[in-house]
């Protein structure tokens, strides 16, 4: 039911060129590694918003926006609307005038940002719940069958695809960022509710992992998996069936770059299966070139959960993931800290050089979905 196109659904797509400013003075940016005075750029590079988080560090923040403030927001009018054949989740990104985004209909589109007219659609066969990514001229989304597409941003045109995991329960939640070259993204998957699909599944054998991809050739650079160990008979559960284990730890948020540092900060999710492993439900920072492990900081260890869990003697029926994407803010003193939001309503701020907590507080009452 769930890869099914559905019916007709409209998208609405407010454009705001009109409203953006051509000049900002002087501001400060943060982002993309480090904070800098804003450098005076082409007017498209003040429009674009080329990934997720518009920049690599994911700030969801457009240093040279004026013109739309709290007090002129209200003032915005709908400007076109596209229809797509389903619904859409996916967060819109634009380059140079074309708005990329997916759609529960399976299809990628490329329209005109200015008159809202459809320049091409690309037909995946899954449907795309995250951003795409724009570089070197080409688009990069994952879909809900775990399938990393690069198309070319011109003419839709498929470059190459690839799995980003075997597991047949692969899915590509978070989506890619695009740096010198490579592809950086997260790997999930649907593996927590195996057994109740099928009363015989022996759960679980999923991973969660990082990959770094030659964002050109879609050759794999590097994977870094967020449980070392590969997953082996654990004994019994309750109801007699085969624990596999240990499992777990998808990776449901897109991940951020800090390029000065040259590092990659990814937050995880809960563990599947005993024995428990320190990287579930973690932020972690791993080497931009290698995926070598930094350091990691495990906000709820022993989170282990599946749809399953009542049978689990180890189950903890917390399910608390990390979701969101790490992001760098300022502490007292100016001091950068790495933040980042867990669905226990905790959002948890660490030291980005050791890992070290730094702070944690409750932002809401959190709960499994």
């Amino acid at each position: 039911m769930l890869f099914n196109r559905l019916p007709k659904t409209p998208i609405l797509l407010i454009s705001i060129f009109s409203l953006i400013a051509i000049v900002v003075p002087a501001v400060v940016i943060y982002g993309q590694g480090g904070t800098s005075k804003a450098r005076k750029a082409p007017a498209e590079d003040r429009t674009n918003w080329p990934s997720f988080g518009r920049d690599l560090a994911g700030s969801h923040h457009n240093p040279y926006e004026t013109a739309i403030t709290p007090a002129t927001v209200s003032r915005l009018k709908t400007k076109w609307i596209f229809e797509t054949e389903g619904d859409v989740s996916s967060q819109p990104i634009i380059v140079n005038g074309v708005i990329y985004f997916g759609s529960w209909d399976g299809r990628e589109y490329a329209v005109d940002a200015k008159t809202g007219k459809k320049i091409w659609d690309y037909d995946g066969g899954q449907s795309s719940r995250s951003a795409a990514a724009y570089g070197d001229g080409m688009v990069f989304f994952g879909d809900i069958a775990g399938i990393l597409h690069a198309l070319d941003a011109k003419t839709g045109t498929l470059k190459w695809k690839k799995k980003i995991d075997p597991h047949p329960s692969t899915v590509s939640t978070g989506a890619p960022i695009f740096y010198q070259g490579r592809i950086y993204i997260g790997v999930s998957s649907h593996e927590e509710g195996a057994g109740m699909r099928s009363k015989n599944y022996l759960c679980c054998t999923f991973r969660g992992s990082v990959v770094a991809y030659d964002a050109k050739t879609g050759d794999e650079a590097w994977r870094w998996y967020v449980i070392p160990e590969t997953p082996t008979d654990q004994g019994k559960d309750k109801a007699g069936k085969t624990i596999i284990g240990p499992a777990g730890g998808a990776i449901w948020s897109t991940v951020s770059l800090d390029t000065t540092a040259k590092r990659i900060y990814v937050t995880t999710g809960n563990q599947y299966t005993q024995p428990a492993s320190k990287f579930p439900n973690a932020i972690v920072a791993l080497d931009l070139n290698t995926g070598k492990l930094l350091w990691s900081y495990q906000a709820t260890p022993k989170d282990i959960w599946t749809f399953e869990c009542r049978n689990n003697p180890e189950c903890s029926d917390l399910d608390v993931d990390f979701g969101t994407t790490p992001v760098m803010v300022r502490g007292a003193g100016n001091k950068k800290i790495l933040a980042a939001g867990q669905k226990s309503g905790f959002a948890y701020g660490v030291d980005p050089d050791t890992g070290k907590q730094v702070w944690s507080t409750q932002v809401g009452p959190g709960g499994k979905l």
